[in-house]
């Protein structure tokens, strides 16, 4: 099975879900992948895998709301860039064959899979059956009627999901992806780590959405006695407390006593299976991210960023309430392998 995968280079979630993916597909030998990317998927996956540069998404990533008109502006060049893109790497693609595309989430795939006739792939998010469960003001309508353009686009469409659902159409519900991760010994972890405290974790994702929320939570923190450790983000803190993408994350999230993130996938599905107390601040106006929140709110509490010192304050003097929702969060998280007996099936 030879698989090009297409990655949006946005943010770490993409590129570390279909990682995870990739690794399941090479484990048959005979199976080869090739990449194409930009911005951080490129970055993350130049120096493990063929991959050719490729334009994307332009966001505006400052404050906690995705603002979908400025995000339009930015990318009014894109169809024109796909082209482009096309063009430049028609011949590496046809020379390295795909029986398969597949798309996480960059539409351009679909146009590359249409020309050389292959079939195309989506991994997403958003969820249809739960759209129509929320109240839809424009911005987020105008979200998904795009994306449910590109999931009609596709021929198949596979939405990674903390509840199991009947397939709907060309899409089908697979369980959570996350990276592999072997778990140590608590103690041993947190002297490596040089850690006297457990931590309070801070997920800020791949972009710099959540950079102003991680300010205002730095300052309250400053009345609370708990070790606070920022991760993400295109901008540090300060040397202290932020680590920006450090690949021990999992190491610091394995012993913190908590943890408080945004409404990307990669992240509450991480936490959830580590059986983590989380606060959880979506991005406004990103339909993807209050789908997943939405989700998760039997397990986590779901905070309002405008209330931010009151939601701070109860989630730590809670903790023991939040653990417990999070335990009773009955997830498989193996959806790599099932996406990868799919792929095997169709192709």
């Amino acid at each position: 099975m030879r698989v090009l995968f297409v990655i949006t280079g946005f943010g770490f979630g993409d590129s570390i879900r279909s990682e995870c993916i990739i690794n399941e597909i090479i484990k048959n030998k005979k199976n080869k992948v090739m990449i194409l990317g930009y911005d951080f998927s490129y970055e993350y996956f130049k120096k493990k895998f063929k991959i050719l540069k490729i334009q994307g998404y332009k966001f505006p990533d400052y404050g906690l709301e995705f603002k979908t008109s400025e995000f339009l502006i930015k990318n009014v060049h894109l169809p024109l860039a796909w082209l482009i893109t096309i063009a430049k790497n028609i011949k590496e693609i046809r020379k390295f064959n795909p029986d398969i595309v597949v798309s996480d989430f960059e539409p351009v795939a679909n146009l590359i899979a249409r020309k050389i006739g292959k079939k195309c792939i989506s991994i997403f998010g958003y969820d249809i059956r739960e759209y129509s469960k929320i109240r839809q003001n424009p911005k987020l309508r105008l979200q998904a009627k795009y994306i449910e353009r590109v999931y009609k686009n596709s021929d198949l469409v596979l939405i990674p999901s903390f509840n199991k659902k009947k397939n709907l159409g060309n899409i089908i519900y697979v369980n959570p992806i996350i990276r592999k991760y072997k778990q140590k010994e608590k103690k041993k972890l947190m002297g490596k780590l040089g850690l006297k405290k457990e931590p309070i974790v801070v997920m800020l994702g791949g972009s710099n959405y959540g950079m102003g929320l991680a300010k205002r939570i730095k300052e309250f923190a400053k009345e609370i006695d708990e070790n606070f450790i920022f991760f993400g983000g295109k901008k540090a803190l300060d040397n202290k407390h932020f680590r920006g993408f450090n690949r021990n994350y999992l190491e610091y999230l394995t012993v913190s006593k908590g943890i408080i993130t945004l409404g990307g996938m990669l992240s509450l599905s991480e936490g959830l299976y580590f059986k983590k107390p989380m606060l959880v601040f979506p991005i406004k106006n990103h339909v993807e991210q209050i789908l997943n929140s939405m989700a998760v709110k039997k397990y986590a509490y779901v905070g309002d960023e405008k209330k931010l010192k009151k939601c701070l304050f109860n989630f730590i003097n809670n903790l023991d309430k939040h653990k417990k929702m999070a335990n009773n969060a009955n997830i498989k998280f193996n959806g790599e392998k099932e996406i990868v007996e799919i792929l095997e099936k169709i192709t």
